[in-house]
């Protein structure tokens, strides 16, 4: 993870505990992705807000849907929220693809 919250490299650093501003997700963001964003999502408060930025999104990986599915899922009780910004097409594909749409649904979705 980058400096700049960027997804795209984790071998840039360690992952920010609880970032201000939207993570960057990168153009294909596989597994070491959704391991770098697990670490951010277990050390962001689960009744804050947390957003993410897919604009650049090409395509996605499985285990990087299946973490935000399960994400939303499990803050549904506590109120935390996932905000999706500027969501590439490839991005809400993903999780049409996968049968996971209802769950994409409960995210706020901004430009």
């Amino acid at each position: 993870m980058a400096a700049s919250d960027d997804i795209a490299d984790p071998d840039a650093g360690s992952p920010p505990e609880a970032a201000a501003n939207p993570l960057i997700l990168s153009r294909k963001p596989g597994l070491d992705d959704a391991r770098a964003l697990l670490d951010v999502i277990s050390a962001h408060p689960a009744d804050k807000e947390l957003e993410l930025d897919a604009a650049a999104v090409e395509t996605m990986s499985t285990p990087l849907t299946l973490l935000l599915v399960s994400t939303v899922r499990s803050r549904e009780a506590t109120g935390g929220k996932i905000a999706i910004r500027d969501a590439s097409p490839a991005f809400t594909e993903a999780f049409s693809d996968l049968g996971f749409f209802q769950d994409m649904m409960k995210m706020e979705f901004r430009q």
